[in-house]
């Protein structure tokens, strides 16, 4: 079945249990690309986008409620009429801007788009990249928002203007990579990208196989960090100083300093990862990931794994 959430309550990593399944429902007729869990205006929202449209969630409504619970809000998703393979663009990102409630949306259409989330009206579109948006992160203090394509740039913008002030390029300055690294242009496609707590580091995947962390004030490519694989998800570690979490289309999950030094490398039930999440402090950091196989992994020391649990075949019953 497309388009079904799943809720579990994590146990303490400790007792190393599966976590609690609490709660299944049916939020889209087909997949879900994305999601964003957070406070919005008082209410705890759970946003989420499909192929057809963005749609909010009453976090607490949810989980009480029934097998197909009614949205606080469905945005349809802003989009030109580029359609690939047959398929409407989806919607590949989401992020949050907590200071004016605006959510910003990475489509398969090109461009960005940003929401305003009490008025429900699409406010902004950011319009250049030649091919679909993968992903996007947002330096609310800084005013940016940082898009990476299919098309193998990275671009930051200016959210007021809607202007874009840089372009990157992995093959240009100042994200040169070594020439064993660089290929034709087709395989350089920005697959992922993560911003840290400070905004001052982004982290880049690339279709090629591998990451370039960036010192954004300076707009300097710090490290080149080799994958087996291209990475399809990366993460700063919360309250770290300077340590990411990357995963792809491989079982390996990578943990990173920001400089480029390589501290472990896991492995995951998927062989191909493309879900990745953190929680927890710096003393006790939880790592979650997801991907093609049926399990999902809980990582409590990024050497090895604490606990891999099944996500239902099938809905299960109210």
């Amino acid at each position: 079945c497309t388009g079904w959430a799943h809720i579990w309550r994590v146990r303490p990593l400790e007792q190393m249990m599966a976590p609690e399944l609490v709660r299944s429902a049916r939020l889209h007729c087909s997949e879900v690309y994305s999601v964003v869990l957070n406070t919005v205006q008082g209410m705890v929202l759970l946003i989420t986008s499909s192929d057809l449209e963005i749609r909010g969630w009453d976090w607490e409504a949810l989980l009480a409620g029934s097998a197909e619970p009614v949205p606080v809000f469905s945005l349809q998703n802003c989009r030109t009429e580029h359609v690939r393979g047959g398929h409407p663009a989806e919607v590949n990102g989401l992020a949050l801007d907590l200071s004016c409630a605006r959510l910003y949306a990475a489509s398969g259409d090109g461009n960005a788009y940003g929401w305003d989330l009490a008025s429900q009206r699409c406010v902004s579109t950011f319009t250049g990249h030649k091919d679909m948006v993968h992903c996007l992160a947002l330096r609310p203090r800084h005013e940016q928002l940082i898009t990476g394509s299919e098309d193998s740039t990275i671009r930051l913008w200016d959210v007021r203007s809607q202007r874009c002030s840089h372009v990157l390029e992995p093959h240009k300055p100042p994200l040169t990579v070594p020439s064993d690294t660089a290929s034709e242009p087709a395989g350089r496609w920005c697959s992922c990208l993560a911003l840290d707590e400070s905004e001052t580091w982004l982290a880049a995947g690339w279709g090629d196989g591998y990451l370039t962390t960036v010192e954004l004030n300076a707009l300097t490519c710090v490290a080149c960090l080799p994958t087996a694989a291209p990475p399809q998800a990366v993460v700063f570690q919360q309250g770290s100083a300077g340590d990411l979490v990357s995963v792809g289309a491989e079982n390996g999950v990578y943990h990173w300093k920001v400089t480029g030094e390589l501290l472990t490398r896991a492995t995951c039930c998927s062989p191909s990862a493309f879900a990745l999440a953190t929680h927890g402090s710096n003393e006790q950091q939880m790592v979650v990931v997801g991907g093609s196989s049926p399990f999902l992994d809980i990582f409590c020391d990024l050497s090895h794994k604490a606990v891999s649990f099944a996500v239902p075949e099938a809905p299960i019953s109210s």
